[in-house]
């Protein structure tokens, strides 16, 4: 399950600009802020920052980094510097309490918080606002928030479908068509092949690795399109009934919605399709995501502010024609970088993540890989449409994986570093081994195996002899394997298999450990490009060598001799199989080695939304955090706790919280007496404020249900007197403050008693009483006769004079003001009440 907070940003003056919540869940309050941002220094300085480092010094660039430690630091300070700059300037006032509670109540439901962002500004969208940094922490690379952005004021196409317009198989598999496009009149991409092998090997070991029951893990259908034109394109999407284009190759920006580059047949040069006709292609035939592992395919921080060319990119055309999702980069990528990218992003699409959560782990892993120093974990741009759950197969269940969010299952007061540690270790089937995805050098030695998969074990099952007449044989051989095997873990006590029986699990350098992984898929794979291995670039040709070097062979087994001396019958034969490899199926298990986790830098994150705080001084703890509090309590049935909160969030002002921290209550607790009179506290204040959606018939029944409850509150008597003042029923209000009066002397009396022969001062509440009878009487005199109006009027002024005498201060009309009890008309008639002289005087 996930938690949506959807912000628009709209321009409302040069500098100015109108930020406000589209979409939050049920207790987060809605926001919205009038701000001015610099962003012309912002873009300065992104542009700086995300520069091709190459580019920056033919471009004479002072501040370009020369790879020096120095420049690396400095670099890595200005991020974090800038991304801090974006994270404030968009969270502040109450946008930065709506957010904190939505952060608490997401922490609370163990759910992943959507954040999407909608930019209607060119200049803002170029802005890389996937930098944001909450304190010292990337916000989009972090298990608990998914990053996105969507256009904002685009309506998204209608998913219905005519029988006439394919549709993607409703089945547990993401179809994806791959194309890789190099034209030969065009700056040379070495490792485009690569990444396609590289693709098909992960996803190879996707598919043996085995799925837990109950999880509704796709699968992966790759289609690889090599060096296509626009017609082979069509044809492919026509028929195929793809979920996503992958597109590896050239792009850039242009008039007509960016462009990218195929391949002609004829000639084998440019043949170019502009993002608004590749738009229609792909929203006719249904595709739900398009990723574009090129250059420019977003909006750049990096180009020249000053001019206007009317330049639009792939993204924003593709998102404005209705496609669901489109992933594309800001800057350009370099070859090593994308296939990593590459793979890194299947890998988590096959685990069953939504894309923007699949994105966010991309990120992680290219940290990992080149450090935050650089800046291609930023170079990813995401959209998702707002109504897009970012799913791309209906087979694929969050509710049902709670593997899949069990980044949350860490207790509350767990820390920042323990739980996304704990979501790491929980993933040991999808390690991260970023040294399988990069080159030699900036990689450790790999774990990742084939364990006991059909290419380890299956020829040693081929080895039996299916005509072989002795059974006896064959179950005495079965027998003395479950010996050896039994001896083997007595004597050894290690956690691997002998090595007679199973390989190494982990070799001594990088390129032999990719090999034992990835041989079979990848040399099966380079047969589809109709060339040898060896032959496809230069950069992997020291590990295509491996594969002729190594070939394919099962591993020996010391019982090998003693098989062959024996023929079995088929039956036999294949009792004697299923023996060995249930045997050794269970050894493994048993005794499988336990990986080690990736280095993954340590990533603080703030104490608000994910530690639970032991006490909270609601007084002055910020407004966000008091929201939170009600929320996380309410929804927990925590009654006493959520509703002093709530208290604090009427007095300070804060309805709409308050009303959505009250609905979160339980049905079988609005019966509470305290519970109805915060809901007719809340109605009372809204009133006041001009707002119509309560009536003073509303306050009026929620209070007389509270005073029901509980008849000897001072309080709620009170407030009730002044609701029926408000309607202008004075005889029930009169016998409200009557009751409020003779509880307050009830009180002033036992305080008395306790306290010795000093008489007890009245308390507010019980001054509010003699008050609010004044009015009624002031009031009431108007209706007597001649005769008994001076009357009234007099003990009117009488009881104003105890209540003046008592409290000279919080009386008066400027305090009472600020009273959240008082109404306008009651302040008036108290004004006019305190210029009344008494006849006696």
């Amino acid at each position: 399950m996930t938690q949506e907070f959807h912000i628009s940003v709209t321009p409302v003056g040069q500098n100015d600009y109108l930020v406000r919540t589209e979409q939050v869940a049920p207790g987060v309050p809605l926001a919205e802020e009038l701000v001015t941002w610099p962003v012309a220094d912002w873009l300065t300085a992104a542009g700086h920052l995300m520069n091709d480092p190459l580019k920056s010094v033919l471009q004479g660039d002072p501040f370009a980094s020369g790879g020096r430690a120095s420049d690396i630091a400095r670099n890595s300070v200005n991020l974090v510097a800038l991304g801090q700059q974006f994270y404030n300037a968009l969270f502040q006032g109450t946008l930065r309490d709506s957010w904190i509670t939505a952060q608490g109540i997401a922490q609370n439901h163990q759910q992943v918080l959507r954040l999407r962002l909608g930019l209607k500004d060119t200049r803002l969208a170029r802005l890389p606002w996937e930098v944001m940094h909450a304190g010292d922490r990337p916000l989009a690379t972090g298990p608990y928030v998914a990053f996105s952005r969507f256009q904002s004021g685009i309506l998204g196409a209608s998913r219905l479908r005519s029988p006439n317009i394919p549709s993607p198989q409703q089945a547990d598999s993401v179809k994806v068509l791959m194309i890789i496009a190099s034209p030969t009149d065009q700056v040379r991409l070495d490792l485009l092949k690569h990444e396609a092998i590289k693709l098909q090997a992960e996803l190879h070991r996707q598919i043996l690795r085995p799925v837990e029951i109950g999880n509704h893990i796709p699968e992966i259908e790759l289609t690889l399109l090599d060096q296509p034109g626009r017609e082979e394109l069509t044809q492919a999407l026509e028929q195929g009934r793809y979920h996503v284009l992958h597109y590896s190759g050239h792009s850039n920006l242009g008039p007509n919605g960016g462009e990218i580059y195929l391949v002609s047949r004829r000639t084998g040069l440019t043949e170019t399709l502009s993002g608004d006709d590749l738009a229609g292609l792909l929203v006719n035939n249904n595709i739900q995501m398009a990723v574009f592992n090129s250059c420019l395919g977003a909006y750049t921080a990096t180009s020249n502010a000053s001019e206007d060319t009317g330049e639009r990119n792939l993204a924003e055309s593709l998102i404005k024609r209705g496609l669901r999702s489109v992933l594309a980069m800001s800057e350009r990528i370099p070859d090593e970088v994308a296939v990593t990218l590459t793979q890194l992003f299947y890998r988590n699409l096959s685990q069953g993540y939504p894309v923007d959560l699949c994105v966010s782990r991309v990120r992680q892993g290219l940290i990992s890989a080149y450090g935050s120093h650089q800046t291609y974990w930023a170079l990813p741009i995401l959209y998702l449409q707002p109504e897009f759950d970012g799913l791309l197969s209906q087979e694929i269940s969050l509710s049902e994986s709670p593997e899949l969010l069990n980044q949350y299952n860490s207790p509350l007061t767990a820390t920042a570093s323990s739980m996304y540690s704990a979501a790491v270790a929980d993933h040991t089937e999808m390690p991260l081994p970023i040294e399988e995805m990069i080159p030699s050098g900036l990689a450790g030695d790999s774990s990742d195996l084939d364990w006991l998969g059909e290419d380890t074990w299956g020829d040693l099952v081929d080895e039996i002899e299916y005509d072989d007449p002795s059974y006896a044989e064959d179950s005495a051989l079965v027998s003395d394997l479950f010996r050896q095997l039994d001896n083997q873990q007595i004597t050894t006590g290690q956690s691997s298999m002998d090595a007679d029986l199973m390989p190494p699990i982990r070799d001594n350098s990088l390129e032999n450990s990719q090999v034992s992984g990835e041989m079979a898929s990848q040399d099966e794979e380079a047969g589809l490009w109709g060339e040898d291995p060896d032959k496809i670039t230069q950069r992997v040709g020291n590990l295509e060598r491996n594969w002729q070097n190594s070939p394919v062979a099962p591993p020996p087994v010391p019982a090998k001799p003693r098989i062959t001396r024996y023929r079995l019958r088929p039956i036999v034969g294949i009792v004697g199989m299923g023996a060995i490899a249930t045997l050794i199926a269970l050894y493994w298990w048993q005794n499988r080695p336990r990986p080690t986790l990736p280095e993954i830098p340590t990533i603080s994150v703030p104490n608000q939304p994910i530690r639970k705080e032991p006490i909270i001084d609601l007084g002055t703890a910020a407004t966000g955090i008091v929201t939170a509090t009600a929320t996380e309590k309410l929804s927990q049935g925590d009654l006493q706790s959520g509703l002093k909160a709530v208290e604090e969030l009427l007095n300070r002002g804060a309805l709409p919280q308050a009303e959505a921290a009250l609905n979160l209550i339980p049905q079988n607790q609005t019966g509470d007496p305290v519970v109805n009179f915060l809901k007719g506290r809340l109605a009372w204040q809204f009133i006041q404020t001009g707002n119509n959606k309560y009536s003073v018939d509303d306050t009026r029944r929620y209070w007389e249900n509270a005073a029901k409850g509980k008849p000897e509150s001072l309080l709620y008597n009170n407030a009730l007197g002044f609701a029926y003042y408000t309607e202008g029923n004075l005889i029930r209000a009169n016998d409200s403050w009557f009751k409020a009066l003779n509880l307050a002397i009830k009180q002033q009396n036992a305080t008395s008693t306790s306290a010795g022969a000093k008489k007890a001062a009245v308390s507010e509440d019980g001054l509010t009483s003699y008050a609010g009878l004044a009015l009624g009487l002031y009031k009431s005199a108007l209706a007597q006769p001649e005769n008994k109006q001076t009357q009234y009027i007099n003990e009117a002024i009488k009881l104003r004079q105890m209540v003046m005498i008592n409290d000279p201060v919080d009386f008066q009309v400027n305090k009472l003001t600020k009273n959240w009890l008082w109404t306008e008309k009651a302040i008036g008639d108290w004004r006019s009440l305190l210029q009344e002289k008494s006849d006696e005087q």
